[in-house]
């Protein structure tokens, strides 16, 4: 009883830590911008990701589209005019093998700028 107990309980952990590791890409428009790969400050990857979109989806169509990077202590936060889109993290940097968080957040805003400008080409 006591093996079959414990190999309960570690299969659920494994289940309930291989839940949290799923990626979740951000899209904007129909373009794919880049892939948030893991949870962080008490969010799910794919949480972030809809946050992202959520954000994107309440300018798309709009006239101005200004990302822009906000510093803060170790993390970097990428802001379409002025409103959070995503925290950038060391565990994303370590997650997307960057050089720092102001690098990965450089290019997520840069992606995140290309596809929002080619949104407003399509209209």
């Amino acid at each position: 009883m006591k093996w079959t107990g414990w190999l309960a309980v570690t299969t659920v952990t494994i289940l309930l830590l291989s839940g949290t590791g799923h990626a979740a890409d951000v899209y904007c428009g129909s373009m794919r911008c880049f892939e948030v790969k893991i949870a962080a400050g008490g969010h799910s990857a794919q949480a972030r990701a809809d946050r992202a979109m959520n954000v994107l989806n309440q300018y798309l169509g709009g006239k101005t589209g200004k990302f822009t990077l906000r510093t803060k202590r170790s993390h970097v936060e990428v802001l379409l005019n002025g409103d959070l889109l995503v925290t950038v993290t060391t565990a994303d940097v370590r997650a997307a093998q960057s050089q720092s968080t102001r690098a990965l957040a450089g290019s997520w805003r840069a992606a995140l700028s290309r596809a929002f400008e080619a949104t407003k080409a399509q209209k």
